[in-house]
């Protein structure tokens, strides 16, 4: 193989990585031991990931232990929080749980549709890597 086509190779897989790169913008990862709606749907308790992308209307939810996943449109977006870690909010109410509120370090917060009425905050940092 020539020189020339190695470096052609090596363009086209660094543009690849970084295109990929680019399509979400950050992340975290936690750990929730009961199960919790975004929404309507149900998801099981276990260890999720979210994406999250600063130019789009969505977050992107996956399940690591299934591995499913799901975009969710949030409400809006919130002030970005301070700190080395990000946070996932759940509304508690009555004996269920609503993801309401998503804290990814260096972005701003996403609000999704959490519990109506009277309800309580659990937040759960993000697993450290």
């Amino acid at each position: 193989m020539s020189m020339q086509s190695v470096s052609r190779a090596l363009a086209l897989f660094l543009l690849i990585v970084s295109a990929a790169g680019n399509v979400f913008a950050g992340d975290l990862s936690f750990t929730i031991k009961q199960p919790f709606k975004v929404g309507s749907k149900n998801y099981p308790a276990g260890h999720y990931r979210i994406l999250a992308d600063i130019d789009s209307d969505h977050i992107n939810i996956l399940n690591l232990d299934r591995k499913t996943d799901d975009d969710l449109k949030f409400v809006t977006r919130l002030s970005q929080r301070e700190g080395e870690w990000g946070e996932v909010v759940f509304d508690e109410a009555g004996n269920g749980l609503s993801l309401a509120e998503v804290y990814i370090v260096g972005m701003d917060g996403f609000m999704l549709e959490g519990a109506q009425g009277k309800h309580k905050h659990l937040v759960i940092r993000e697993d450290i890597k």
